[in-house]
């Protein structure tokens, strides 16, 4: 039986797994690494810990299959964090950190260039607009900030050609993965030369284009050496992490939505047709199935705004909050939780928000704050599904994978706020799983996609219950006002604490 593996490099672990040619997972491993955070604002990584995890994961699942299943292994795909910036030599050695995506220290130069150039000059490009962390923001800060740095850089890579050029010895990037650069063009499918020329690099300091499920090349005998593989697998480009957790979960057709429950909340739309987004600026990229793009929203602390939630009022296990929500009826008797912890995300673009409880009273009691932030998240969800729909998206089922699945009660919440079927595809680790499938189409192991339509899949299907339903979308045309009203006393606030 051929084997695939898929491995996800994603923002602090690298999971791998090997799936057979029903997709069923034969092992698993997962390896951390840390997140370095040397000054305010900065967050960085050493490109060799993603390469030693990688290499820790692969040994480990390795040492999980039965004597001579290794040689079953037929292919290999990649899936991986976006927007990391990684400078190298020209021997291919790192000559600084990685800048993550998560850091902020480009905010000055994210806001002098929008101001210069305007927010759509760099949307209609690339399909995201200008933001710190980003590789044009951060190649900005580094030509100001470090030109040694800068002109001694041979290439500026991010995790997916880092992986790729360490498994097979060539800088190749995916599509998908090149989207979130800001260096790339949608509608061209290359790398943009006016953008290049803002950040002051050529293209032949990036690495070379291809489509996902197109190999890279094969895996190199130096680097099968280190992992325990064959030398000359052949290795596929997957994509950005959250397409191959897409293409994972089975979100391949239009209509179809991911929610991705973890840290933050983020869904992912499939659409068929490239359409920008000229009021809410929500990011669009190159969707790893061919022939579909994909629009991003994201809810900064969905998932962590729980996990808040637990330490704060001082329990132990999060079902007991599930039991306290439970027994509280639709609407948390008039508590709104607007569940911004870390900022307003998308569509909102306002970092300077913050978290609050409007409507408390003294009959409330915990159970009611548990389930009015469980709906104050999925107001947010509804929100942006409002948006996909201003793009002409018809969203019509939503796939939710992620911690926020192991709730008994939130799932449902979810699926009565926003009138759609909501579904729980029996999947772990997602984004590897998207690699894997890649490396199957790819390498003809798969034959077609209709592996993840299959019958035979267990999926968990809730519907929303109507008269609930219609309860929330009245409670959600007050929560977009009060919102709308709260924003003005946010804005107040952060002028005083300036």
């Amino acid at each position: 039986m051929a084997l695939l593996m898929g491995l996800d490099v994603g923002t602090t672990a690298v999971k791998c797994i090997i799936v057979n040619d029903r997709l069923e997972v034969v092992a698993s491993h997962e390896s951390e690494y840390p997140l370095s955070t040397p000054q305010r604002e900065w967050v960085e990584q050493d490109p060799e810990d993603w390469w030693n995890a990688l290499r820790t994961s692969v040994r480990g699942v390795l040492g999980k299959l039965c004597d001579g299943a290794t040689g079953q292994i037929v292919a290999i795909g990649l899936s991986s964090q976006g927007g990391a910036l990684a400078p190298l030599d020209d021997l291919g050695q790192p000559i600084r950190p990685a800048i993550s995506w998560l850091d902020h220290r480009s905010k000055p130069q994210a806001e002098r260039l929008t101001e210069e150039f305007g927010i759509d000059f760099f949307y209609r490009r690339s399909g995201w607009s200008l933001r710190a962390g980003l590789p044009l923001t951060s190649l900005a800060w580094l030509r100001e900030n470090e030109p040694e740095n800068f002109r001694r850089a041979a290439r500026f890579i991010t995790t997916a050609d880092y992986i790729a050029y360490r498994l097979t010895g060539r800088y190749v990037i995916d599509k998908s993965s090149a989207c979130i650069s800001i260096l790339y063009n949608l509608l061209k499918r290359d790398w943009d030369e006016e953008l290049l020329a803002i950040a002051g690099i050529s293209r032949s300091r990036l690495s070379d284009l291809t489509n996902p499920m197109q190999e890279i090349g094969p895996l190199s005998c130096k680097a099968a050496g280190e992992l325990g593989l064959r030398a000359g697998l052949p290795v596929y480009a997957g994509g950005h992490d959250q397409f191959c957790v897409a293409l994972g979960a089975g979100v391949i057709n239009p209509g179809e939505v991911l929610l991705s429950t973890g840290t933050a909340w983020v869904l992912v739309c499939a659409v068929e047709n490239l359409t920008f987004d000229h009021k809410n600026y929500l990011a669009i990229e190159e969707h790893v199935v061919p022939g579909l793009w994909g629009i991003l929203s994201s809810i900064p602390a969905g998932g962590v705004s729980m996990r808040w939630l637990k330490n704060f009022i001082g329990e132990q296990d999060y079902e007991a909050i599930d039991r306290d929500a439970e027994a509280i009826s639709p609407g948390s008797n008039g508590l709104f939780f607007f569940p911004h912890l870390a900022g307003a995300g998308v569509p909102h673009w306002e970092g300077s928000h913050f978290g609050t409880i409007m409507g408390l009273r003294l009959g409330h009691a915990r159970g009611h704050v548990s389930r009015a932030l469980m709906e104050g998240v999925g107001y947010e969800v509804r929100w942006a599904l409002e948006c996909f729909r201003a793009l002409g998206a018809s969203p019509t089922v939503l796939k939710m994978l992620g911690g926020g699945t192991r709730s008994s009660v939130w799932p449902r919440i979810i699926a009565d706020i926003t009138g759609l079927q909501l579904e729980i595809p029996d999947v772990t680790d997602a984004g590897a799983l998207g690699a894997a499938i890649a490396a199957g189409l790819g390498s003809g192991v798969l034959t077609s996609l209709q592996c993840l339509t299959d019958p035979g899949r267990h999926v968990l299907r809730i519907e929303p219950v109507r008269p609930v339903s219609d309860t929330y979308s009245r409670l959600f045309g007050l929560y977009k006002a009060i919102f709308k009203e709260l924003s003005k006393v946010y804005k107040e606030l952060e002028g005083i604490n300036s």
